[in-house]
């Protein structure tokens, strides 16, 4: 006996032609095929596959590989034998990264009237009979590719209720607000809805809008709040306990009552300090978890899978029965199978709620665990930087203690610096020997400072803050130092001159081309050449003292 099926999706939604009208069921039938065509590897032409039983009912198995199969059955109802009221398709397979793993997708398809259809998916995993080890780690739920395939038909809607269900996350715009609001406390909505703001002093929200909507395609909407105004205008519609701004991700859930403050904490939000702590990946992983297991099984209105199909058809003989005339005692005997069927439903209605309840359980103490395990590494990450502040503290302290008098020479601040920033810079015996030969240099204060920035701001720019564009100018703004990463084009052709930008250290030749600069006249100016290397993520100092010569300044000689 297998082990419980834990749901990993669930979607609930109608389909409609609003525009071109053409045959619905036959072409949303046809779409799933593709979609399951694709899942089992593209069977070829002329493979039973193909056959006219994927829309009658009937069964399929993989040729190679025994774990996948398809069964599907249907039940005419109101419909036609073309069109019936009632398709289901149970599709198994094992997991692609862990073969003790099977996945099971039900899908059920109820028409609804004559261009409008009910389509219910739910997917999830168990572990094969007689499996003995380790559990493997839940899959993170994520919308199944035929949900893809339905939101991106242009000819198609897909409603939850009166809830437009999207593939991509919409903008909500100054002025769009009220409509935004009137259909988040419309009682026909029956899914989710994500609203993301942005921080103030931020370009683009704390966590991927894009991605989240993919992740809960066909199960919930996202909306991005534009800007500072639109999320006070959302603020004043929706009332100040409702709220989603200055960074804040909010679900808001069906039956919404911005009235009812007491029913605010029902509907989750997370703040940019939780977002930060938690990782966007761990709280994009929650809503997903959340939204992807809420839709409801509204009873009577469609079947969610195949095994639904015998109690539909026995409630509609039942039906036939008592609209016959009957003596009594059938009379007596159908209303006693139609209370008995009625008590079994509730009793599955309750059982599946249980069921339910038990795994939102699971999903919690996963969510703890997942909580629990960022915390530690977290925690790591802070110890490890913690233990290396130490150690820089340590060597900085160490450096302090050795320096029993202000330097008094360029190589007095460059030996010095170099100590107290070990963990930043390398002192190239190729760069003392330029600062110890530097005659005439006094301006030791200058030196000072121009060393102190390039062992700090300019360390930062190369390995910290990476996403500089125009690192030069960010530099000078930061420091007031000029900074060159290149030469002249003329000075960069003549090999003899870049010879003299080569420096090595530890058996490698590094480019020092680029250089701190301050001064134009010897002895009243000084140049740092350096590499940043990007294996260490040091600052290499290569050379410190005059202007190294140049195409200009060789002619001269």
């Amino acid at each position: 006996m297998n082990l419980p099926i834990q749901l990993h999706y669930r979607g609930s939604f109608d389909v409609s032609e609003p525009y071109m009208k053409g045959e619905l069921w036959s072409d949303c039938t046809k779409e799933v095929r593709k979609w399951i065509a694709y899942k089992v590897g593209r069977p070829p032409q002329g493979d039973y596959f193909w056959k006219g039983w994927f829309f009658r009912g009937g069964d399929w198995n993989h040729p190679r590989d025994k774990a996948t199969s398809i069964r599907i059955g249907t039940l005419v109802g109101a419909g036609s034998e073309t069109a019936p009221q009632f398709w289901a398709l149970s599709y198994r397979h094992a997991d692609n990264h862990c073969s003790h793993r099977m996945w099971q997708t039900d899908i059920g398809i109820t028409v609804l009237d004559d261009n409008r259809l009910r389509f219910n998916i739910q997917v999830g995993h168990y572990m094969r009979a007689n499996y003995l080890g380790e559990m493997p780690t839940p899959p993170v739920p994520s919308a199944p590719g035929i949900i893809q395939r339905l939101l991106t038909k242009n000819r198609w809607s897909c409603k939850a209720g009166d809830q437009e269900l999207m593939d991509k996350p919409e903008t909500i715009q100054s002025g769009q607000v009220a409509a935004v609001v009137k259909s988040l406390k419309d009682k026909d909505r029956t899914c989710p809805v994500i609203l993301v703001s942005k921080g103030h002093e931020e370009t683009r929200p704390f966590i991927n809008a894009t991605e989240l909507q993919r992740l809960t395609a066909g199960a919930a909407s996202v909306y991005l709040l534009e800007s500072e105004e639109v999320e006070s205008e959302f603020e004043f519609w929706a009332a100040h306990r409702y709220r989603c701004n200055d960074g804040m991700i909010r679900v808001y859930l069906p039956d919404l009552d911005f009235s009812n403050e007491h029913d605010a904490q029902r509907h989750r939000y997370f703040y940019p300090q939780q977002i930060f702590e938690e990782g966007a990946e761990s709280v994009v992983r929650q809503l997903v978890r959340m939204c992807c297991r809420f839709a409801p099984r509204r009873k009577g209105q469609s079947i969610f899978a195949l095994e639904e199909l015998h109690s539909v058809a026995r409630a509609a003989r039942l039906r036939q029965l008592r609209d016959k005339k009957t003596d009594g005692n059938q009379d007596e005997w159908i209303k006693l199978l139609e209370e008995t069927n009625e008590e079994l439903e509730n009793n599955i209605q309750t059982l599946e709620a249980e069921r339910d309840a038990l795994q939102l359980q699971v999903l919690e103490r996963e969510d703890s665990l997942s909580s629990g395990q960022y915390e530690v590494r977290s925690a790591r990450k802070e110890a490890d930087r913690l233990r290396k502040e130490a150690t820089q503290a340590q060597t900085q302290l160490n450096a302090l203690k050795t320096v029993t008098s202000l330097p008094e020479s360029l190589l007095d601040v460059l030996q010095t610096i170099g100590a107290l920033h070990a963990d930043k810079v390398i002192v190239t015996e190729q760069a003392i020997k330029s600062a110890e030969g530097y005659k005439g240099f006094s301006e030791i204060n200058k030196a000072w400072e121009c060393l102190w920035a390039t062992a700090t701001e300019l360390h930062n720019l190369h390995f910290v803050q990476t996403g500089s564009k125009n690192i030069e100018q960010d530099f000078r703004s930061k420091t007031g130092f000029e900074l060159s990463l290149k030469e002249g084009r003329m000075t960069q052709n003549d090999s003899d001159l870049m010879k003299l930008r080569q420096v090595q250290h530890n058996g490698k030749t590094h480019n020092i081309t680029p250089h701190v600069k301050w001064g134009n006249k010897e002895p009243k100016c000084l140049r740092v050449y350096y590499a940043a290397c990007p294996d260490n993520k040091k600052i290499i100092i290569g050379h410190c003292g005059p202007h190294l010569d140049n195409r200009t300044t060789s002619k001269l000689k």
